[in-house]
């Protein structure tokens, strides 16, 4: 992708390479593979991927691998749904690559086991809202390593809120303030980079998401390994939106 002069808010321009750089509405510079993929507003909300989504809005659980672990074999053996091998490269070259320089794949929670295990594949599993409204988790296993898992209600993961309660204070945690719904995004991405060392951030997670419900909708709601496969028309018209924008 070409670096972009996107305009902020108060209509500067400011740079914008997806997978290098890119400088934030709040002025404050961005570096790394995962950044430049997503931005908020109807634009990005309409197209189906890459608008900032929050883990902690989730009632989902999700299995993740990395795209550079699929080999050609694993994904045919194992039927792995890759969107972009849908697109055609023609009509729709910017979409096809925004999907092709996403660092994450979710995979059937299904098939986790057989990927675990008979192709030594490190498989992450992320979930929020599943056991509980707050329940937060995430766990890794095969690869040839030991596994492990992280959970317990979001608010432990962030300081401020769990002082609140331990406070007494209690809200209702859909109508929390923009900037405290900031600060529990923060919590689960510093989690997430920590745990796994960089491989998962809350946006590859997200975005990785993103397209397995524009695959299968349904997957991963409360837990569903699966959801209903989507055609391949279907998918290429969800993603017209996305080429739009990036081109």
């Amino acid at each position: 992708m070409a670096a972009a002069r996107a305009r902020s808010a108060n209509g500067r321009p400011r740079l914008w390479v997806p997978g290098v750089v890119y400088v934030s509405d709040e002025r404050e510079i961005h570096g790394g593979r995962h950044v430049g993929y997503n931005g908020w507003g109807k634009d990005f909300r309409l197209s189906g991927c890459a608008h900032f989504a929050s883990i902690a809005e989730w009632r989902h659980r999700v299995w993740l691998v990395e795209r550079v672990a699929l080999s050609a074999r694993v994904i045919d053996e194992h039927a792995i749904i890759l969107a972009d091998r849908l697109l055609d490269k023609e009509a729709q070259p910017h979409a096809r690559r925004w999907l092709v320089e996403q660092p994450l794949v979710c995979v059937s929670g299904a098939k986790v086991e057989r990927l675990a295990k008979s192709q030594g594949l490190r498989v992450y599993c992320v979930e929020h809202g599943v056991e509980g409204p707050s329940w937060f988790s995430v766990s890794a296993t095969g690869g040839n390593r030991g596994g492990w898992e992280v959970s317990g209600p979001v608010e432990a993961f962030w300081p401020e809120r769990a002082r609140k309660l331990n406070q007494g204070v209690k809200d209702d945690e859909s109508e929390l303030p923009a900037t405290e719904r900031y600060d529990v995004r923060n919590a689960i991405d510093r989690l997430l980079r920590h745990l796994t060392g960089g491989k998962l951030t809350e946006v590859a997670v997200a975005n990785a998401f993103a397209v397995r419900r524009l695959l299968t909708p349904g997957y991963g709601y409360h837990g569903a390994s699966d959801g209903t496969v989507a055609t391949i028309g279907r998918v290429q018209r969800d993603l017209r939106a996305l080429e739009a924008l990036f081109a």
